[in-house]
């Protein structure tokens, strides 16, 4: 394996996504490794051992899909259905900054319902919303019985690009690894060939190996016959994008609608951010001078 020494250092630190090549080879791959910071996710909200583990594969899958995109914005992997466990997000922005949720009845989930029973009645979203221009969203099929499984069929189908994806997750660490072969320029047996060899081996991956290990014993056992380029490492970050002015625009829409009842047990009121748990509190006179202002405004239309 090709890397310089600390690269080699940086791939055994907590909180790291490596990106890497086959030399040779039309192949690349991305590994990532979050342990504090999938604490500090899971924590928040005291989630069970079960939904720990999902949304570790949700936040991990997310991390390396977003490695793969050059561009200035966020990148979103949600799930949905009508009841039971309703919702499970999970976004990394262009600078690696991470966060994730789950909202709904957890009591659903068991080592025996796999990914597709869960949710074979709702919807996989892939949300990218850049800064500036479009957004773009993709329905990911749910035809597989694991996220990865899924992901991996999107990929192919949509984008005609083979990719494998391996995922794991508990209380402690959320763990994935992902190998994409990219576009030919001509048809070549030895490509497709390489491919396959890798893919089987990524298969032996056991869960506990990518949650315990670094980076660099992952690839060195997996591929020892390779090599392997270490293109760059990176420590993604928990980090949540709410703010006090984005609770105050949209408490501020409420109030327009309902002002007469939304103070009516004292002067103040308080929002929490589900993400992040911090707290943000708002005195009754942000509202009032707000609202008076709009109705004024509106008069002076008439």
């Amino acid at each position: 394996m090709r890397q310089t020494k600390d690269s080699h250092e940086e791939m055994f630190k907590d909180n790291t996504l490596t990106k890497f090549i086959f030399d040779n080879t039309n192949i690349k791959g991305q590994a990532v490794t979050l342990c504090s910071y999938h604490r500090d996710v899971i924590s928040i909200n005291s989630y069970s051992q079960n939904v720990s583990k999902l949304l570790g594969e949700f936040i991990a899958a997310v991390c390396l899909l977003n490695a793969n995109l050059k561009y200035n914005g966020r990148l979103i992997l949600h799930a949905q259905r009508s009841k039971g466990l309703s919702s499970i997000m999970a976004e990394c922005t262009s600078k690696n900054n991470i966060r994730g949720i789950v909202r709904g009845d957890f009591s659903m989930l068991s080592d025996q319902i796999d990914f597709y029973q869960m949710f074979k009645k709702g919807t996989l979203r892939l949300t990218m919303e850049p800064e500036s221009g479009d957004r773009y969203q993709g329905i990911v099929p749910i035809c597989e019985n694991t996220l990865s499984g899924c992901l991996e069929y999107y990929f192919e189908q949509s984008e005609q690009l083979k990719t494998k994806i391996k995922l794991a997750g508990n209380m402690q660490t959320a763990a994935g690894i992902l190998l994409q072969k990219m576009p030919e320029q001509t048809s070549s047996d030895d490509c497709s060939q390489d491919w396959r060899e890798k893919s089987i081996l990524l298969e032996t991956l056991r869960a506990e190996e990518q949650i315990n290990l670094a980076h660099y014993d992952q690839l060195t056992s997996l591929f020892s016959n390779d090599d392997i380029r270490i293109l760059s490492v990176e420590n993604p970050n928990f980090w949540c994008s709410c703010s006090r002015e984005r609770f105050l625009k949209a408490l501020h829409e409420l109030y327009s609608k309902e002002p007469r009842s939304f103070f009516e047990e004292g002067d103040s009121i308080s929002a929490n951010c589900e993400f992040c748990d911090k707290n943000y509190e708002f005195h009754k006179s942000e509202f009032k001078n707000k609202y008076n202002q709009r109705r004024e405004n509106n008069l002076s239309d008439i």
